[in-house]
């Protein structure tokens, strides 16, 4: 059986820092998808279960700390 690559979620507003994480990590063998702040990230999980979110905490709209606390508030994402 292959191995399935792990999925990471970036939420980041900085496209130069969020393309240089992607690099890095896909370098890595990592699935790596990038929301722009917040609320797109929200929208992205309603689609997809990523293994890792990695998100930035000054973002327009809601910050990084409403962001876990939305995420973590929801069963669906206990493992995550």
């Amino acid at each position: 059986m292959i191995p399935t690559k792990k999925k990471i979620l970036i939420v980041e507003d900085s496209l130069t820092q969020a393309e240089q994480l992607k690099f890095m990590l896909e370098d890595n063998e990592y699935e790596v998808f990038h929301a722009l702040d917040g609320e797109a990230a929200l929208r992205a999980l309603e689609d997809m279960l990523p293994d890792f979110i990695i998100s930035d905490v000054v973002m327009p709209g809601i910050d990084g700390y409403q962001f876990c606390k939305r995420v973590k508030s929801n069963p669906k994402y206990k493992e995550t």
